[in-house]
């Protein structure tokens, strides 16, 4: 697990330096959710991805995709208590106050269970 952590973190340190002529570069990029990395490592439980992304590109983790959900919601719907605690450390400061489009916060995900 450490060797892939390794891994993982010496591959998204190079891909933050892999920008394009307009300044964008993969860590900033959306899918078709408008999902960042930030929401898929959160989305699946990547506590070490989600502390490098910190790093790298921090205004990623409080950004919000097409139904308004950030990473700490994405983290929430998967039961990923841990990677909410890193966000919270990181950026988020009141995750209680962060409603997406349904007024629906990250808190709120966590207790539905």
């Amino acid at each position: 697990e450490a060797v892939i952590r390794v891994l993982g973190e010496l591959v998204i340190r190079d891909l933050g330096k892999m920008g394009n002529y307009h300044c964008i570069t993969p860590l900033d990029q959306t899918n078709d959710d408008g999902d960042t990395p930030a929401h898929v490592a959160a989305g699946w439980g990547h506590e070490a991805v989600i502390r490098v992304l910190g790093k790298l590109a921090p205004s990623t983790l409080a950004q919000t995709n097409e139904i308004g959900d950030t990473p700490a919601h994405k983290a929430a719907e998967g039961g990923h208590e841990a990677v909410i605690r890193v966000l919270g450390e990181l950026v988020i400061r009141d995750l209680g106050k962060m409603g997406n489009y349904h007024c629906i916060t990250p808190l709120d995900q966590t207790n539905d269970d």
